[in-house]
């Protein structure tokens, strides 16, 4: 059973409840606030591309199909399976019961499915069909 962590992932990141202006660096700058939040999600990315899925998990960027985009979560511990949301874009969240009915082998299985097409998708793009 997993665990949701009461705080959100490390980043730069839209804060819904106050706006994100009061909070962040980035002032009323749309733009600039644009880029430092893909920038955190792309370091969530870039560290969750290196953990290989029959290891240990943290750190593994995790992703759910909601609407028209997806719910990121970030795996914070394996014992208990504990994420935290990362509230990029629309911030789109999936139910706590969904949340609380992951197991460890469900990360692992989406983590291979991920890897799977973005190893494929690295073959294409090399030129390798």
């Amino acid at each position: 059973m997993a665990r949701l962590s009461s705080t959100v992932a490390p980043g730069h990141w839209t804060n819904y409840d106050r706006g994100c202006h009061l909070t962040c660096e980035c002032g009323d700058d749309i733009r600039k606030h644009m880029k430092l939040e893909d920038d955190s999600l792309k370091s969530l990315i870039k560290q969750s591309e290196i953990i290989y899925p029959e290891g240990s998990l943290v750190g593994a960027l995790v992703s759910f199909p909601v609407g028209d985009g997806t719910a990121k979560y970030v795996v914070t511990s394996m014992r208990p399976l504990a994420m935290q949301h990362v509230p990029h874009g629309d911030s789109y969240r999936i139910p706590d019961a969904y949340i609380r009915g992951l197991r460890v082998e469900d990360i692992r299985k989406g983590l291979r499915f991920e890897k799977f097409w973005r190893d494929l998708a690295n073959e294409k793009s090399n030129g390798r069909d």
